[in-house]
Formats: structure tokens, C-alpha cells, sequence
């Protein structure tokens, strides 16, 4: 079907204001998606949510990554999980790690720094909840 007969078609079926809602809507899906000829897709708008009932994945063959112009949050109910080969934290500014216990290394005994009052193997002055 041409594009002239396929738009009366269209606007036939939907109605004269439905069919221009649906052209203004499809008309929106292809200035946010582009397609390059290698076949990689761009998507560009205002905002973006996914939403979904069930589990999401996203998989690359090669490197990803998240960025954001000022914050990046990752956040879970119940658990956040980092796994690698490797994994580093950096800034150039202070990293700060917060918890009612922090553990390093699947730690179970309370570390001491240099200056914290220990006695009987108990630390007085310092964070007994740093475990390593």
C-alpha cells in the first residue's frame, strides 16, 4: 500500500483525531530512536523510565558504561552486588562507606587503628563495627 493510501487507511480506521494522535506519537518513537547503518541504536529524549513486572538484564560483549551528568545510583531492596575479576573504587575527592557493619574481606574481628585504646582485645576508642 503507497503512503497516500496507507495514511487514508489509517485515519479511516482510528478517526481523523486518533489517526493524527498516532502520527504525533510515531513521529516522537523515530526522533528518540536512531539506527545507524552499523546497526547500533540511539536513544535521545527528554526522560527515560523501564519499567517492568519482572527481572531485567543488560548484557554487553564488550565494556559498559553508566554515567550520569551528576549522580549515579544503584540501589536494591535488599542487596547490591559488585562482582569482577577486579574491582575498583575512585574519586578524586573522599569515598565514604557507610553500614552498621562494615566488613572487609568477610571479616569477623573488630579492627583497631593506630592511636585506638585496646584493652583485653577489646577496642574502647574507635569502631568496633569495622570487621576484617
Amino acid at each position: 500500500m503507497d503512503a497516500p493510501l496507507a495514511g487514508m487507511a489509517k485515519s479511516a480506521f482510528l478517526g481523523s483525531a486518533a489517526g493524527s494522535d498516532v502520527e504525533r506519537r510515531l513521529a516522537a518513537l523515530e526522533n528518540a530512536f536512531k539506527i545507524a547503518s552499523d546497526g547500533s541504536i540511539t536513544i535521545q529524549c527528554k526522560q527515560l523510565q523501564i519499567k517492568t513486572i519482572g527481572s531485567v538484564a543488560i548484557e554487553s560483549g564488550t565494556s559498559m558504561i553508566f554515567k550520569g551528568g551528576s549522580n549515579v545510583d544503584l540501589m536494591g531492596s535488599i542487596l547490591v552486588r559488585l562482582r569482577a575479576s577486579s574491582v575498583e573504587i575512585e574519586a578524586p575527592g573522599s569515598v565514604s562507606i557507610k553500614g552498621a557493619t562494615v566488613k572487609l574481606n568477610i571479616g569477623g574481628k573488630p579492627v583497631a587503628r593506630v592511636g585506638d585504646t585496646v584493652q583485653n582485645g577489646v577496642i574502647v576508642v574507635g569502631t568496633p563495627t569495622v570487621l576484617a
